[in-house]
């Protein structure tokens, strides 16, 4: 299983893990990190967290996870 701790890096891997910096410590601070998973057209992607510790904010800020496909925000996938 593939195991991503860096920022701005691309997965093609069948399966992983993609955990934040310094992970299980704290992340540092202004840690601006990007992940982008790419599969062959037809397959499938799913993602299940495990664990989400994120500072709250009324508008979220500073810390919050973004998912999109494509161009598409991630309000627009279909959730199972």
């Amino acid at each position: 299983m593939l195991r991503c701790v860096a920022c701005n890096k691309v997965l093609t891997a069948p399966s992983g893990r993609i955990v934040s910096p310094r992970w299980p410590a704290n992340y540092p601070q202004n840690a601006n990190c990007t992940v982008r998973i790419e599969t062959p057209p037809g397959n499938k992607i799913s993602l299940y967290f495990s664990y989400l510790n994120i500072e709250r904010h009324s508008r979220c800020n500073w810390d919050y996870l973004q998912v999109t496909f494509g161009n598409i925000s991630a309000t627009a996938i279909r959730a199972v």
